[in-house]
């Protein structure tokens, strides 16, 4: 996936570069993904905070 459209998004302010957020939230989206397949995790998975969508 391209991760250019992701890192035109990230505010400015936030501290670190564009490219390391969206690679951050990436691993997180992965990790709920990962969490709430497995159903002896699925809902500690489903309680962590989600990536918002825009």
């Amino acid at each position: 996936m391209a991760s250019r459209p992701y890192d035109a998004i990230i505010p400015s302010r936030l501290p670190g570069s564009p490219r390391a957020w969206t690679y951050t939230s990436g691993l997180a989206e992965l990790a709920c993904a990962a969490a709430i397949a497995v159903p002896r995790t699925r809902r500690a998975g489903a309680l962590l905070p989600q990536p918002k969508r825009y």
